[in-house]
């Protein structure tokens, strides 16, 4: 893309800002980023409170950022914030998130056991893994998938969806499109 597509405006909105705000308006909480620059970012969101923890593995892709992401809550979050049992990973480039729909995913929590391990959004045969929402005890399939070499959640999902312990949410193409995201410049303008 060539710029910092966190950064990039949509409808005047740094696209960041409009997904901090999203996630705090469906949780109730304040979001947390993780990112390998947080002072890039700060002066960024402006519409709420956001915990910001520095990626320490930047560039390795999402599965290790999720890894990450879990193991920064369980020091920080998790002795403040008990209740919470799932965590919703979301891309910083996802200016159309919607937060009816979204709500109504994370809405479908209460109805899993604890044996899934994770909730995520389908569209045809792809899962869209950072718009979902994943137990922490995700955390060592994470860390066996890296340990493999893999860096893609496609194959996780696939392999914990099999076993019984993810639960899809199909998405239909309306709610796919709330999952736009950016990667070039021309996608700014759809």
């Amino acid at each position: 893309m060539g710029r910092d597509k966190a950064l990039l405006s949509w409808d005047g909105q740094p696209i960041i800002d409009r997904v901090c705000r999203v996630a705090a308006a469906v949780t109730q909480t304040p979001p947390a980023v993780l990112c390998p620059w947080p002072d890039r970012y700060r002066m960024s969101v402006t519409s709420t409170p956001v915990h910001w923890w520095t990626e320490s593995a930047a560039g390795q892709g999402p599965l290790a950022a999720a890894l990450e992401a879990i193991a920064q809550y369980q020091q920080t979050l998790a002795p403040e914030q008990p209740s919470v049992r799932w965590l919703w990973l979301l891309a910083c480039d996802l200016p159309c998130l919607d937060e009816t729909v979204c709500r109504s995913w994370l809405d479908r929590r209460a109805a899993l056991s604890t044996t899934h391990l994770a909730l995520v959004p389908r569209h045809d045969a792809y899962w869209e893994p950072l718009c979902g929402l994943y137990r922490p005890d995700i955390a060592p399939d994470l860390a066996h998938c890296l340990a493999r070499g893999q860096r893609s959640f496609q194959p996780l999902l696939d392999r914990l969806a099999q076993a019984g312990s993810l639960i899809s949410i199909p998405l239909s193409d309306a709610e796919a499109a709330i999952l736009h995201n950016c990667n070039s410049p021309e996608d700014l303008q759809d």
